[in-house]
């Protein structure tokens, strides 16, 4: 099992200042013998952050989901997964184009980078979703065994770097910037994806939509 979340919080705090929320018994779900653990944070001139960790099937199942919402910086939308299962782990980064302008080539470009390390690792198809075409192509899916320690270091330089471009964009206008990311928020909700319609499953509807907005998107409801 990897820490992608403390990864995340170990190159923000350089020159962030981080404070975790309390969200209540939010903090810790469970059902159908399924465990969600959920940490959020703010980050003082940047945004949001979410870390949550899943267990189950008797612990031979792990995941950790770790989301950056960008909310006064004009940077993408950033969402890690790591999934562990029956000796099989697989690793997906997302760097998401909900912008109030497209983000520099040249960044793009550094970041695609990061984790062509490993040429070794398999690539992870996990299907056709809306969401694809809102994509960068520095994005990646990888899956292997025993492959812990490589998706470790391709999530730090992946954080090495996006820290390093975050830090020399400008502030930008957090109204606008927030409503970008709403509207990715918004419609994960209504037309799913693979974690969210896990959670309209087991928690419903309602309570999918406030863990959503809320929790993983640092987003007040309307």
């Amino acid at each position: 099992m990897i820490n992608i979340g403390q990864i995340v919080l170990d190159n923000f705090r350089k020159n962030f200042e981080i404070t975790e929320n309390d969200i209540g018994s939010d903090a810790v779900l469970k059902k159908s013998m399924m465990k969600f653990v959920t940490r959020t944070y703010d980050i003082k001139d940047f945004g949001h952050l979410c870390v949550m960790n899943m267990e189950g099937m008797l612990g031979l199942m792990k995941m950790e989901t770790v989301i950056l919402v960008p909310l006064d910086k004009d940077v993408p939308l950033v969402d890690f997964d790591y999934i562990s299962a029956m000796g099989k782990e697989t690793y997906i980064a997302e760097f998401y184009r909900y912008m109030l302008k497209e983000y520099p080539e040249e960044y793009v470009s550094e970041l695609a980078k990061c984790p062509e390390q490993y040429p070794e690792l398999g690539e992870y198809n996990s299907g056709e979703h809306w969401y694809d075409s809102e994509k960068y192509y520095c994005s990646c899916g990888k899956t292997g065994k025993k492959s812990a320690d490589k998706f470790t270091q391709i999530t730090r330089a992946y954080m090495d770097t996006f820290c390093k471009q975050v830090v020399k964009m400008e502030k930008c206008d957090r109204e606008a910037k927030t409503a970008e990311i709403r509207r990715f928020a918004e419609t994960l909700v209504a037309k799913g994806g693979p974690a969210v319609d896990t959670f309209k499953k087991m928690f419903g509807e309602e309570m999918t939509r406030r863990i959503v907005l809320e929790n993983m998107y640092g987003l007040k409801r309307l």
